[in-house]
């Protein structure tokens, strides 16, 4: 059973998040506008990516803290991980964030999936979404790391290689679930609604969701800007996608017991394979529940090509 004190911190977490980033949310559109950093949205229409901004910014601030103690070394306030928890967590999705900012403002849509984006780097040319795929993978080993080294416990059978497959493990979900929040991030509220029922599995999952502090402040954030988007005023963007992914990827991956880890991870890749063979948005559109879920609350008509909202497969 979760300890109370865990209860009342993701709680208080959650609600603290939930205020920073609706206040968050009409700084940083007044901001990217003055800037001129709108895009288009799957329709055409000009937003910017402070959806996204404000759910990185509000979670971050709000999680470090309650566990700025435990990184000095001191005892951290009741409820927050550990200290080396924690920053491997928010080293691991700074990073996350800000290289999906970097591909939000300077990306292009020329290289498309792993493939094309190698294809460019053999060319010379770097593209931000490889910078992703290096510096997501990064903060996955980071995070990943740490999880298996204060959960995996020992194996007599593999003896020393059984932490480096637990870490391996847990560092392609963290990546995996991280890109697959992004290719999800095409028509608003998709990858909000994917990451609430993904965030639901993990705390079904999971016999002792200690790590759930890790989604407290992302889902309060989150929370805070779904109307935003699904009135399509903000998008949340790669920062605010590739940010959420990473925030349930490493709750699983500090929580789950080595069974379920490997089905949802096994999931997870999966899905980031089919697209880069298949839209993952017209396998939703092909299912009725799936479509159904996926318009509840849009004002938009159902289908529309334009714009970044861009369904071809192979997106990074």
């Amino acid at each position: 059973m979760i300890g109370a004190s865990v209860l009342a911190a993701t709680g208080l977490i959650a609600a603290a998040a939930f205020v920073l980033a609706w206040l968050l949310v009409p700084a940083t559109v007044g901001i990217l506008e003055r800037a001129a950093l709108t895009r288009p949205n799957y329709r055409g229409q000009p937003l910017t990516k402070a959806g996204g901004l404000a759910v990185l910014l509000a979670s971050l601030a709000v999680a470090a803290v309650p566990g700025l103690p435990g990184l000095m070394g001191r005892a951290p306030v009741p409820g927050a991980p550990a200290g080396g928890d924690l920053y491997a967590f928010l080293f691991g999705a700074t990073l996350a964030g800000l290289v999906g900012l970097l591909d939000d403002l300077a990306g292009d849509a020329t290289a498309r999936g792993l493939g094309g984006h190698l294809r460019q780097f053999g060319a010379g040319r770097v593209t931000t979404g490889l910078l992703k795929l290096f510096f997501i993978a990064l903060g996955a080993v980071t995070a990943g790391s740490v999880a298996a080294g204060s959960s995996a416990g020992v194996n007599p059978y593999l003896g020393p290689y059984w932490l480096g497959l637990v870490a391996t493990v847990n560092a392609v979900t963290i990546a995996g679930t991280a890109n697959l929040m992004n290719l999800l991030d095409l028509r608003p509220g998709r990858t909000l609604k994917a990451f609430l029922a993904l965030g639901l599995v993990y705390f079904g999952l999971s016999r002792s969701p200690v790590h759930g502090y890790f989604l407290a402040a992302p889902l309060g954030a989150a929370l805070a800007v779904f109307p935003a988007e699904l009135g399509e005023r903000v998008m949340l963007g790669d920062v605010g996608a590739n940010f959420l992914g990473f925030a349930l990827g490493s709750a699983v991956a500090f929580d789950l017991p080595l069974a379920p880890k490997l089905v949802f991870g096994f999931g997870v890749v999966l899905a980031n394979l089919a697209a880069e063979r298949v839209s993952l948005g017209r396998l939703i559109d092909n299912n009725a529940a799936a479509r159904f879920v996926d318009r509840l609350g849009r004002r938009g008509p159902g289908d529309d090509r334009r714009g970044s909202g861009d369904d071809r497969p192979g997106r990074m």
